[in-house]
C-alpha cells in the first residue's frame, strides 16, 4: 500500500511541474522483490559502449536455461585512458540460482523514475536529480542504465525514487 502510495504522490508532482522544458519522465515500479545478477565487464569509451557485452550474455543465461526478465543493463563503475570498466546485469526469477561469474543483488520493491536518452546525452541525470529535488524527492541508491534490444542510439536511465 505504501508504495502505491508513493507512486501516485510522484505522479501527481510530475504532472504538477510538467512543462514543455522539462524532460519526459516516466515512472516504472517493481511491484515485487527482484533479483538482479551482475556479471564484470570492459569496453573500450564508445556510444553503448556495453551492447555486445550484454547481447552476449543474455544469450549465455538463455542457454543455461536461465530466464532472463528484461533487457539488460549497464552500471559504469570507471574510466581509465579511454577504457571502461562495469557491470552488465539481468533481472531473473528470485527462485534461481546465481549464475557462475555472476554478483547477485536483492533488490526490493523499487520505484523509478526513468529517462529515455540519447548517445550524446551527458546531461541527462542532472536533468533528473534536478526535476526529482524540485518535485520533493531524491534518487534512490539504485541507478541504472537499460539497453534496449534493436535500438542503438538510445538507453533508458533508470533511478530509484524515495521521498525527501
Amino acid at each position: 500500500m505504501a508504495a502505491r502510495l508513493l507512486s501516485l504522490q510522484v505522479a501527481n508532482q510530475y504532472l504538477r511541474g510538467l512543462t514543455p522544458e522539462r524532460p519526459p519522465l516516466h515512472l516504472e515500479h517493481w511491484n515485487e522483490s527482484s533479483v538482479l545478477v551482475w556479471f564484470p565487464a570492459s569496453a573500450d569509451e564508445a556510444p553503448l559502449p556495453f551492447r555486445a557485452e550484454v547481447a552476449s550474455r543474455k544469450r549465455a543465461l538463455q542457454q543455461r536455461g536461465v530466464p532472463v526478465l528484461t533487457s539488460g543493463y549497464v552500471r559504469t563503475l570507471d574510466s581509465q585512458a579511454g577504457r571502461l570498466s562495469g557491470e552488465v546485469g539481468f533481472r531473473i526469477k528470485a527462485s534461481r540460482r546465481t549464475p557462475a561469474g555472476a554478483r547477485r543483488q536483492e533488490v526490493p520493491p523499487t520505484l523509478f523514475a526513468t529517462l529515455e536518452c540519447g548517445l550524446r546525452d551527458d546531461v541527462a541525470a542532472h536533468r533528473v536529480f534536478r526535476f526529482l529535488d524540485e518535485s520533493g524527492f531524491r534518487p534512490g541508491a539504485l541507478h541504472l542504465e537499460r539497453y534496449r534490444p534493436g535500438t542503438s542510439d538510445r538507453y533508458l536511465l533508470m533511478m530509484a525514487v524515495q521521498r525527501r
